[in-house]
């Protein structure tokens, strides 16, 4: 004869351990035979937040604050909105309470004719997110790193100490990164004009001296 779950009143057969499948889970699961459902049951993996958050953790781009407590991440960002998504303000730090914003859904299409527009649009919308992509595509540097070189040449140029005046349809240029085209070293911010002249020079030293030296010899002539 089989024995029944030593759990007083269960009646089921046991499976391991003096217990029934369901209270040897319990044990497990929880460390106690009479421990039940959680009250939320099924309510968090209802929730339209639920993949978002989940996705979050297979990511690891959510803090430790939210990543096992679902209702406080919930009641923090709140509900979506008009099929909004949610994204970090910052891209190099995890989801936070300080670290997210609901932007406006992005249009889809694959229509080559809507494309240019789809991007017009995603640069006016999110020009700080497409200046790090693009510096890290580039460069592989990111916004900040940018900002802090920025910081430490006051915002002009580091060869001719000027600010940048380039304009390019209307709108101001930022200075460029320049690198070497070699080995890839980043080596300061440049206006475009110097920018160019180096590259003009083919960042032949040699080359740039004796041209220094052309208009030194024309400017003793002047004088």
């Amino acid at each position: 004869m089989r024995k029944l779950c030593s759990v007083e009143g269960c009646g089921k057969i046991v499976v391991s351990h003096g217990l029934c499948g369901t209270h040897r889970q319990r044990v497990l699961r929880h460390g106690d035979v009479n421990a039940g459902r959680p009250s939320d049951w099924g309510l968090r993996e209802s929730h339209p937040l639920w993949h978002t958050h989940q996705h979050m953790k297979r990511t690891n781009t959510v803090c430790d604050e939210w990543k096992n407590d679902f209702w406080a991440f919930v009641n923090c960002v709140g509900e979506r909105v008009n099929d909004n998504l949610l994204r970090r303000k910052r891209l190099d730090e995890p989801f936070s309470p300080d670290n997210f914003q609901w932007v406006k859904k992005q249009m889809r299409t694959k229509d080559h004719a809507d494309r240019a527009a789809y991007m017009r649009e995603y640069r006016k919308q999110n020009p700080d997110a497409f200046r790090n992509s693009e510096l890290k595509r580039t460069f592989k540097i990111d916004l900040d790193k940018y900002t802090e070189m920025y910081d430490q040449q006051n915002g002009v140029c580091a060869i001719c100490d000027k600010p940048e005046t380039a304009v390019i349809r209307g709108k101001l240029m930022s200075l460029a990164v320049d690198h070497c085209h070699t080995s890839g070293k980043i080596r300061g911010l440049l206006c475009a004009h110097c920018n160019q002249g180096i590259g003009k020079f083919e960042e032949d030293i040699n080359r740039m001296r004796r041209a220094i030296e052309y208009l030194r010899q024309y400017s003793k002539d002047v004088e």
